[in-house]
């Protein structure tokens, strides 16, 4: 009996260990197959420039991590891409930011308009205008020569005095067709005052030198003279064109009043002050200098009553 009892009972012994067994090892493959490694995390794009590639390394397992991709290629900063910028676009040297000069301002000649007799100086000649103690002169001796409405009696008063005047004056008059292509222009027209002829010349300056560019002579359409005194009147208003004034020599054409013992030629006075005009067209050039000043000055040969 007994025997039978322990033999059932390691019997059942044997049944519950393998059952324990069984159900370990169950348990065992059971818990295993819940217990995987994680995915290992993709590795994050690097930042890139805009228009940069990046190659992919020929062989996955010597990627770098992304950490060590992030350090090696930083994404240009703002900044970096700005200067970048800048630099490419900037293919001149960027202009100076110092203040412009203004242009320099245009010289004013001294000139002496309508001079009496008493304002008139007791010399050979004198300039009509000057710039720092120099006459104002005509750039060259080229005169375009328009004449009108002039009357027989001081045609031939004009044509008696320009000879004179070319050699005296240095000058080359050529006659023109319209007032539009000359630069002296001769007229009759009614001249008040008891003013025999007047003449106003014109003149431009810039910031270095100034220089007669157009001259107008009026001969009084009223006055009654005779050729010789014409032939006078014509000396004296050609003289102003050329830049002379009054003086108070009575014996110079270039005194202000005229009467029956004005001279016909220039005298000696006169023809000192044509030369020095002439010598002083070296330095009237018109070339130079942008500001620019203009003028005109007239004088008038008044006949004596």
């Amino acid at each position: 009996m007994t025997g039978g009892v322990r033999g059932k009972g390691i019997a059942w012994l044997w049944a519950v260990s393998f059952v324990v067994f069984c159900l370990g090892i169950v348990g065992l493959f059971t818990i295993s197959g819940h217990r995987h490694r994680p995915p290992a995390l993709a590795a994050p794009t690097p930042s890139v420039a805009p228009g940069e590639t990046v190659a992919a390394p020929a062989n996955p397992a010597s990627q770098p991590s992304a950490v060590a991709v992030a350090a090696a290629r930083p994404a240009p900063s703002r900044t970096a891409a700005n200067k970048a910028t800048i630099s490419t676009g900037a293919t001149h040297a960027a202009p100076s930011s110092g203040t412009s000069r203004a242009a320099p301002a245009p010289l004013t000649p001294a000139c002496q308009s309508n001079t009496s007799l008493e304002q008139s100086p007791n010399s050979n000649y004198t300039y009509l205008c000057t710039v720092g103690g120099r006459p104002v002169a005509w750039p060259d001796g080229n005169i375009k020569l328009y004449d009108s409405g002039l009357s027989p009696i001081q045609q031939a008063g004009l044509t008696a005095a320009l000879p004179q005047w070319e050699s005296a004056g240095h000058f080359t008059v050529t006659q023109v067709a319209s007032p539009a292509e000359a630069n002296l222009t001769v007229t009759n027209e009614p001249i008040s005052n008891a003013e025999a002829g007047y003449a106003s010349t014109s003149y431009e300056c810039t910031a270095s030198r100034c220089w007669y560019t157009h001259a107008l002579v009026q001969l009084s359409s009223t006055a009654t003279l005779v050729q010789t005194l014409w032939v006078s009147t014509v000396l004296h208003e050609l003289g102003h064109v050329a830049g002379l004034n009054h003086v108070s020599r009575k014996g110079e054409v270039m005194y202000p009043y005229l009467d029956d013992t004005s001279p016909v030629v220039y005298s000696q006075g006169d023809m000192d002050g044509l030369q020095a005009e002439y010598q002083a067209r070296s330095g009237s050039s018109s070339a130079g200098g942008a500001a620019m000043s203009l003028g005109v000055v007239g004088t008038a040969a008044v006949v004596h009553r």
